[in-house]
């Protein structure tokens, strides 16, 4: 597609999303996925040489610019809060996907730079909360791990909060089995057989789930719907947009952006 063709279909879904769309003034938690970010470069001795370094991207969702997705972001609304615990190596990789739960649900998600001992004090302030029902997303047989497929009948009352581990399948066992502050915690056990009845697209096993995916699945098993398929399609978004800017292409609008001008309604 020619690129002022692209930019005007861009153009006229976002004319439909403005119709539909309001956009409110958010506060985002003291702890969201820029401010880990720019605490991790801080701390950098050398300059973060990934392939692709040579690209010119957007400062924000890290895509090529001409493939930016910023103006597909939404939020939604939201009940369930995350805390996302980034493994170090993840937070500066432009194909990261967890830092796609931080710009869905803004204020209800908390990231933070995982450690092995010494979790920040603001991060077990948050864990220790009365008002918190804290669950693990990690599948695990452990049987000294109490283990749930939804929220418990006990704990209406309380705000469901999901920790989500970020970083390789190796890395997030690593986080989960070496992290005593971590064990007092149940694990919420995602169905991915019940994952296409919530309307996302299904994975055939944990070890294939995207970071994004699995809170996406997570939330879908909570009964926060909206957020999941909105988290769901602004993931597929990205991996569509970073897919065509690797092989030098405008990326074209698909099934998933229409469906978050639905989802914006």
């Amino acid at each position: 597609m020619p690129i002022d063709d692209y930019h005007l279909s861009i153009n006229r879904a976002q004319d439909k999303i403005k119709c539909h769309f309001t956009v409110m003034s958010i506060n985002l938690p003291t702890q969201n996925y820029q401010s880990v970010r720019q605490q991790r470069l801080a701390r950098a001795t050398r300059q973060f040489n990934a392939r692709g370094i040579a690209v010119k991207r957007c400062p924000h969702c890290l895509v090529a610019q001409y493939a930016c997705i910023c103006s597909w972001k939404r939020t939604a609304p939201c009940n369930t809060e995350v805390i996302l615990l980034m493994h170090s190596a993840e937070i500066l990789k432009p194909t990261n996907t967890g830092r796609l739960i931080s710009d869905v649900l803004a204020d209800k998600c908390h990231v933070f730079e995982w450690s092995r001992t010494e979790p920040p004090a603001e991060l077990v302030k948050m864990l220790n909360e009365p008002s918190r029902q804290c669950f693990i997303v990690f599948p695990t047989e452990a049987s000294n791990r109490q283990v749930y497929s939804e929220k418990p009948d006990n704990q209406e009352s309380k705000t469901p909060t999901l920790i989500i581990l970020d970083g390789t399948w190796r890395q997030a066992k690593r986080m989960f089995n070496q992290s005593s502050w971590l064990k007092p915690f149940p694990c919420l056990q995602l169905n991915i057989a019940k994952v296409e009845d919530y309307g996302l697209r299904k994975a055939f096993s944990h070890e294939q789930f995207s970071t994004a995916q699995a809170a996406a699945f997570a939330l879908a098993q909570l009964g926060e719907i909206p957020a999941a398929q909105v988290l769901q399609a602004f993931y597929s978004v990205f991996i569509w947009h970073y897919a065509e800017s690797k092989m030098n292409r405008q990326p074209t609008l698909t099934d998933n952006h229409r469906l978050l001008v639905g989802l914006a309604r």
